[in-house]
């Protein structure tokens, strides 16, 4: 899909969509939620399978 598909779809500029891409970081964790929930994604968080040595509480 292109940049400027995406935008239409989620109402933002071709050129916004491109700064997401470019730099993810700088978004807020809403605006991803919400570009996520226009193109019918969704993000999903799960624990990770505990291996090794490193406790639950270890990052």
């Amino acid at each position: 899909m292109s940049q400027e598909a995406v935008g239409a779809v989620i109402g933002m500029k071709q050129e916004a969509v491109s700064t997401l891409e470019r730099s993810p970081g700088a978004s807020s964790v809403d605006r991803l939620l919400s570009v996520l929930s226009a193109l019918g994604m969704e993000l999903v968080v799960r624990d990770i399978p505990k291996t090794g040595t490193t406790s639950r509480g270890e990052w």
